[in-house]
């Protein structure tokens, strides 16, 4: 059977409407890899495209458990890029990690995964912000890693970030630019718990590394019993 993944949902403003969604080239990737979409959103009454990333928004214990009622749903999670962090992709993360869930982190949702690990702000970066380009720039990959097997020791990568990570506690850095921005991490103790900086979801139509590691991933959560 076909793995059912659950998408963490980015919210965003569409002609003054607060929406919460999933961007089409996430849901075909795990599609065109062998997984089933599905969106996990919070039950938290708020438009959270009108709130400040900053302004205090607890979850209840109620809240809590509706994202897990839909977390126990998936196979796996994706926790995807974006703009803002929210306590629902916090509490999403730590759950993910404290019940060895596998978890794709991609761009925003690695460095939540930095923000759950460590409680440490962002730093702001230059140069790693192209929208346009295909690849942007070459990443190294650190031997022993679980990236290291999938994608090789160096690939090449797309880039849409104005912030990085600093450092980790918990996870392992796996990946670096050649700039010292840190690309990718592990968290060791899991099956799948991985973070990467780029989006490797809109590069599997035309590089078959970055295929390879969505479908690793949906093949692991196919298998993760």
């Amino acid at each position: 059977m076909k793995p059912i993944i659950g998408i963490v949902g980015r919210c965003q403003n569409n002609d003054g409407y607060s929406l919460i969604g999933v961007v089409d080239q996430l849901r075909n990737a795990v599609i065109k890899c062998g997984g089933i979409p599905i969106l996990i959103l919070p039950t938290q009454l708020i438009e959270y495209d009108n709130i400040k990333e900053d302004t205090p928004n607890k979850l209840t214990e109620e809240e809590k458990e509706d994202l897990i009622r839909q977390i126990k749903l998936c196979d796996g999670i994706i926790i995807p890029g974006g703009t803002k962090i929210f306590e629902y992709d916090k509490f999403i993360c730590e759950y993910t990690i404290k019940n060895d869930i596998n978890t794709l982190g991609i761009c925003l949702g690695m460095q939540i995964m930095y923000v759950v690990d460590t409680n440490s702000d962002l730093k702001k970066i230059k140069k790693h912000n192209d929208k346009k380009s295909k690849y942007v720039h070459e990443i190294n990959i650190k031997d022993e890693s679980m990236l290291r097997k999938i994608l090789g020791q160096k690939i090449f990568v797309n880039s849409r970030h104005n912030e990085a990570i600093k450092n980790t506690n918990s996870y392992k850095i796996s990946a670096y630019s050649k700039d010292g921005v840190i690309e990718g991490i592990e968290y060791p103790l899991n099956k799948f718990n991985v973070g990467v900086q780029w989006h490797p979801e809109s590069m599997i139509l035309y590089d078959i590394k970055q295929y390879d590691l969505m479908k690793n991933f949906i093949d692991t959560c196919k298998n993760k019993s």
